[in-house]
C-alpha cells in the first residue's frame, strides 16, 4: 500500500495536468505579482515592485519590443539586480499586427512571435498572456469562425515556435468581458479553443475581472481547471484599481474557492491602473495573499 506521500508523487511534476477530479497539483504557494497596464511599467519599475513586496514581474511584451537592442540590455540588466525577475508577460500582439480579418497578414504574424518570443526567453518569462484585443478583435462582417480559424492557427504557431527554439513558456489565451473583445469573452470559449489547438505550449488563463464583468460561475474555473496556467486580478469598480480589502467584493472569495478546488497554486497578478504605485501594489498583493491563504 502506498503512503499518501508516495501517490501524491506519482502523479508527476509541477508541469502535469490531470482531469480536475483524478489530479491533484503540487502545491507550493501561490506567487503574487504585478502587470503592465496603462502607466505601469513592470521593466521600467521593478525596483518599485520589488520594493512592495511582488514576486515577480509581468511587463507588456509589445512595449518591450519597442525597445532598441540596447534599451532591451539596459532593462535586461535591470531586472537581474532587482532581487525579482519577471516570470510572466502580458500584452503579447500589438494592435498593428492583425490577427483576423482580412488584413490578416501571416509572414508579419510569423516574424513578429518569432521576434517577441526570443526577448521574452531572453527575459526568463514562463507565461505569455494573450490577450490583445486591438489584435484579435474581429472587423465587422467579418465571420467569426474563419477569425476563429486565424486565431487557432495563430495559437498553432505560437506553439510551434516554442516547441521548434526550445523556449521555456507557454502562451496563455486570455478571455476578455465583451465590452473589450467580440471574440473569446468567457472562460469555456478560451477553453475550447485551447483544446481545440491542442499544443501544450497553448493553455488558458482567468482574469478575476473579466470573469466577474461576464457573470461566470465557479464551475467555469472548475471545469477548465487542467487547462489554466496563470491569472490575473483587479476590482471591477470604473478605475479597474488593485483590490485592497478581501472582504470587498464577496466574488473574491468565490473565486479563490474555485481557484482552490482545482489546486492552483502557480501565479496571480494584480492589473490596474494606480496613482501610487508601491503603496498600491504592497495593499494589493496583501489582500490576494490573505485571499489565497499564503
Amino acid at each position: 500500500m502506498k503512503t499518501r506521500r508516495e501517490f501524491l508523487a506519482g502523479l508527476g511534476g509541477a508541469g502535469s495536468l490531470g482531469s480536475v477530479m483524478g489530479c491533484v497539483r503540487r502545491r507550493t504557494g501561490l506567487r503574487c505579482g504585478v502587470a503592465s497596464y496603462t502607466t505601469v511599467d513592470p521593466l521600467a519599475d521593478i525596483g518599485k515592485l520589488a520594493e512592495a513586496g511582488a514576486d515577480y514581474a509581468e511587463p507588456s511584451l509589445s512595449k518591450t519590443m519597442t525597445l532598441s537592442d540596447a534599451d532591451f540590455d539596459a532593462a535586461r540588466r535591470r531586472v537581474e539586480s532587482s532581487g525579482i525577475r519577471v516570470e510572466s508577460m502580458n500584452w503579447f500582439v500589438p494592435a498593428e499586427v492583425r490577427l483576423t480579418g482580412p488584413e490578416a497578414d501571416g509572414a508579419k504574424m510569423r516574424d513578429y512571435v518569432a521576434r517577441a518570443l526570443a526577448r521574452a526567453e531572453a527575459l526568463g518569462a514562463k507565461r505569455i498572456v494573450f490577450g490583445s484585443p486591438g489584435a484579435r478583435n474581429v472587423p465587422e462582417g467579418f465571420p467569426k469562425e474563419k477569425a476563429l480559424a486565424q486565431l487557432r492557427a495563430f495559437l498553432a504557431t505560437c506553439g510551434s515556435e516554442i516547441a521548434d527554439k526550445g523556449h521555456g513558456m507557454v502562451i496563455c489565451v486570455e478571455p476578455l468581458n465583451r465590452g473589450n473583445s467580440n471574440i473569446i469573452n468567457t472562460t469555456a470559449e478560451g477553453a475550447a479553443i485551447v483544446r481545440e489547438v491542442d499544443h501544450p505550449k497553448v493553455r488558458l488563463m482567468v482574469d478575476f475581472y473579466h470573469w466577474a464583468l461576464e457573470k461566470e460561475s465557479p464551475d467555469a474555473i472548475v471545469s477548465a481547471g487542467p487547462l489554466i496556467e496563470h491569472m490575473h486580478i483587479s476590482r471591477t469598480d470604473e478605475m479597474r484599481t488593485y483590490p485592497g480589502d478581501p472582504g470587498e467584493d464577496p466574488r473574491y472569495r468565490v473565486f479563490f474557492d474555485a481557484a482552490r478546488r482545482i489546486g492552483y497554486a502557480q501565479r496571480i497578478s494584480l492589473e490596474g491602473n494606480v496613482k501610487d504605485l508601491v503603496t498600491e501594489a504592497r495593499v494589493g498583493l496583501r489582500c490576494v495573499r490573505a485571499l489565497s491563504g499564503r
